[in-house]
């Protein structure tokens, strides 16, 4: 009986094994039958079902893989389109059963940003109420069920990445989306007459339909693309960054976007101030992108091309001067609620029988556009009420990024430091470009928001104590869980402060010991480690304060200067520690005084790092 029990399993998962290779068998074969009779249907049934099951399997990799598709969004045909809103429809659901089946486990932007996640809901709730007193209410409504999706995807956004391995998933994607749409736009696989019959052939369009929102796209793909080069190990995706790169360069210059040359010299002025250890090799990237613009246009590029990107109303645009003085009536007549969420189209012809300055009314009441700006739209639809919750998104999550870049390059973890620091500027640099089209509704736009929440959860999540297992079971926490199976992703990595402590603990003295010192009393524990305004760091305590040290002042300030040149001198002797050094020293160039100094603050952070440098120093060795 004992036995025949033990046998039960292996019958039951054998003939379990045996219906789901038939069930394969079958549904392979009528994948196979439908690709005979309609190879499209068949394809898009393949992509829906893959896409099905690796949300559901993997919030994360669902998440990469919609940013794949949103990037073919307008391709032309609806099923298409159709397809990849089901896609999103099906992320969402996804990430609801996430957050059901693992309550309390995972990253919810209403419990750690309630500020940030009511200012969207807000968004959406007074989007909707634009509808009471908007011309068109039911566009109204249908602008608000709209916005509703893109904030939906920041919620989504930020609790599917958890990690830096996620966070590299989604990075991937978005490159590997623009690189698509780039590919075949130079290969000619699409033009702009394929969404516009009157479109200008001599634009790259890419897949996106329009030159100017593929501008949007490729310059924070630009921007991700070289950062990345800086946190791969293999000479192949090296190399494919590097081309990346330069597709994404020469496809931005030949869809002669203004707006995209704007929100490129955007990115250029910002990588000085925030590139912080990739600063020289971001300028060198500057330098080459920008000799590759002045090559083109000077010397390929049709005299019109050069006409228009340095006449802003060459060849009359898009109207976008008539538009922006539209938007700007609108708000004088509507300050406080607007004229009602994708009502801007529907009262843009009243404005222009008012406007009389008006050079050209042909994109107002012949053709009305959009606003081409999507600050003045948003501002003109929602009023200022509106608008302030939509900023309040926007610097929100840029706030929250810039604090997650602080806290990587304090725990010296250099691979997020700059993917952290990546995707602030090409964020940046595609808010700069939004100035030139309205692109409230853009997946990418809100993908990118909820990226840089995320930052900050994963810089949290790295530096959150482990807490203790719990009471009934011992089963640990659910944040001690999340450490232990990211713990293997970290080996290999940049060493941590605590990592640089361990190995001062055990590395040899510098001075040899001398005789036997009488019997001291017990030494006072060592202070806590102090470290600058708002920054926590998962270190031990430093030792106490070593005095007679020239790279220390009497009120604790320390020396960069001084740092530096013990790192110089002593640099042959610990070949292992260098690299780290002269990060950390790199890093610490931003926090000097006009004397040279860092802050008192930073005293427990140079004693952990450089303490070795410091003895040798005082010992005269």
């Amino acid at each position: 009986m004992e036995a025949a029990i033990r046998l039960r399993p292996a019958r039951t998962s054998g003939g379990f094994g045996v219906g789901l290779g038939l069930g394969l068998t079958l549904a392979a074969v009528l994948l196979g039958g439908l690709a005979v009779v309609a190879p499209a249907r068949a394809l898009t049934l393949f992509v829906g079902v893959a896409f099905l099951v690796i949300a559901f399997r993997n919030l994360a990799a669902g998440l990469a893989l919609f940013t794949v598709l949103t990037f073919f969004l307008r391709i032309p045909g609806a099923p298409a389109a159709a397809g990849i809103k089901v896609a999103g429809g099906v992320l969402v659901l996804s990430w609801l059963f996430v957050l059901l089946a693992k309550r309390g486990q995972v990253s919810i932007l209403v419990r750690d940003h309630p500020w940030l996640a009511y200012g969207g809901v807000f968004f959406i709730v007074w989007a909707l109420c634009t509808s009471l007193w908007a011309a068109a209410p039911a566009h109204a409504v249908f602008g608000a069920f709209r916005l509703s999706q893109g904030v939906v995807l920041v919620f989504v956004v930020y609790t599917a990445i958890r990690n830096e391995r996620e966070l590299r998933w989604v990075m991937w994607a978005f490159v590997a989306g623009a690189l698509l749409t780039a590919v075949i736009g130079l290969a000619g696989g699409s033009s702009p007459e394929s969404f516009d019959p009157y479109g200008d052939t001599s634009r790259l369009a890419g897949q996106i339909g329009d030159p100017n929102e593929f501008a949007s796209v490729l310059v924070p793909a630009l921007v991700f693309s070289a950062f990345m080069l800086a946190t791969v190990r293999s000479a192949l995706l090296r190399w494919l960054l590097l081309v990346s790169t330069a597709i994404f360069a020469v496809a931005l210059f030949l869809t002669n976007s203004r707006g995209g040359l704007v929100a490129l010299g955007v990115t250029f002025l910002a990588v000085p101030f925030l590139a912080g250890p990739m600063r020289a090799r971001a300028i060198a990237v500057i330098l080459t992108v920008a000799a590759l613009g002045v090559s083109y246009y000077v010397l390929v590029a049709p005299p019109q091309a050069l006409h228009r990107i340095s006449h802003f109303s060459a060849g009359g645009g898009t109207g976008r001067t008539d538009l922006w003085s539209i938007a700007v009536d609108m708000t004088a007549h509507h300050p406080f609620g607007g004229v009602g969420a994708d009502n801007f189209q529907v009262v843009e012809p009243r404005y222009a029988l008012r406007n009389v300055n008006l050079p050209s009314i042909a994109y107002v009441i012949d053709t009305p556009k959009v606003a081409h700006n999507t600050y003045l739209h948003v501002l003109a639809e929602l009023g200022i009420v509106g608008f302030s919750a939509f900023a309040l998104l926007i610097g929100g999550a840029l706030l929250a990024a810039w604090r997650a870049v602080r806290a990587f390059a304090c725990a010296g973890a250099r691979d997020l430091d700059a993917l952290s620091r990546g995707i602030l500027i090409g964020t940046i640099g595609m808010l700069a470009a939004i100035v030139f089209i309205s692109s409230q509704y853009g997946k990418q736009l809100w993908l990118l928001v909820g990226i840089l929440a995320a930052l900050l959860a994963i810089a949290r999540r790295r530096e959150a104590p482990l807490e203790p297992a719990a009471a009934v079971g011992g089963k640990p926490p659910a944040r001690e869980h999340d450490r232990r199976v990211q713990e293997p992703e970290r080996q290999g990595r940049a060493r941590r402060p605590a990592a640089l402590s361990a190995e001062l603990a055990t590395a040899p003295p510098a001075v040899p010991p001398g005789p036997a010192a009488p019997s001291q009393p017990a030494a006072e524990p060592a202070p806590a480690l102090r470290h600058p305004p708002g920054k926590r760091f998962l270190v031990p305590a430093p030792p106490p304060a070593l005095s007679g040290v020239g790279a220390a002042s009497e009120n604790g300030e320390w020396a960069l200067a001084e740092l530096e040149r013990l790192v110089g001198r002593y640099s042959s002797d610990y070949p292992a520690r260098v690299e780290e050094w002269r990060y950390h020293l790199v890093y610490l160039r931003d926090f000097v005084t006009a004397e040279g100094r860092l802050p008192k603050e930073f005293e427990g952070l140079v004693l952990e790092v450089f303490g070795t440098l410091i003895e040798l120093a005082r010992s005269g060795s």
